[in-house]
């Protein structure tokens, strides 16, 4: 390994395992595939987590490789840990995929903290289970929902889509 390696690795290692803020506004935990070298290129799930500081400013708190395993609430409930042991000690919300057991590691690791399905996943599984035909408007009038810019404006669009589409669909607009 050249020295240079040896110098990025131990600086990436260092970042990792820095001690963290103890309180964040909010935490987003998504995993995406990135392409990995080791030997050979292969895409692996990467578990990432960005926080929100009280004051607004995002961070980056880390990326945890998770190998051949996949998603899974086990392995985040060990990021998880490692937020606290890092000492993170109060989040607000976490938003996350809705993914089963993931919110219920929440619970367990950060107890006070509120949690939220993600928009985009939200949308995306309602879409999915929507027929293709539906698929456009329906998108639109989730959308009215989610971009509304008052709460008031949000309840008539739920109201909205609720009448459209709550016989057709009646697990999309219960959600």
């Amino acid at each position: 390994m050249s020295r240079l390696t040896q110098v990025v690795e131990e600086e990436v290692q260092a970042w990792r395992e820095r001690p963290l803020d103890e309180e964040y506004y909010a935490v987003f935990l998504d995993g995406t595939f990135l392409s990995i070298r080791r030997g050979k290129t292969a895409k692996e799930l990467v578990y990432i987590a960005l926080g929100i500081k009280p004051d607004g400013r995002r961070e980056i708190l880390g990326f945890w490789l998770c190998g051949a395993d996949g998603e899974s609430a086990r392995n985040w409930k060990e990021v998880l840990k490692d937020l606290g042991c890092r000492g993170v000690r109060k989040v607000r919300i976490f938003v996350t995929d809705d993914l089963p057991g993931l919110e219920e590691a929440i619970r367990e690791i950060f107890p006070e903290a509120d949690w939220q399905l993600c928009v985009l996943h939200a949308v995306r599984d309602a879409l999915n289970q929507a027929r293709k035909k539906d698929r456009e408007a329906l998108a639109e009038d989730l959308r009215a929902v989610y971009r509304a810019e008052t709460e008031d404006e949000a309840k008539e669009a739920l109201k909205r889509l609720r009448e459209r589409w709550g016989r057709a669909y009646p697990r999309i607009v219960a959600r």
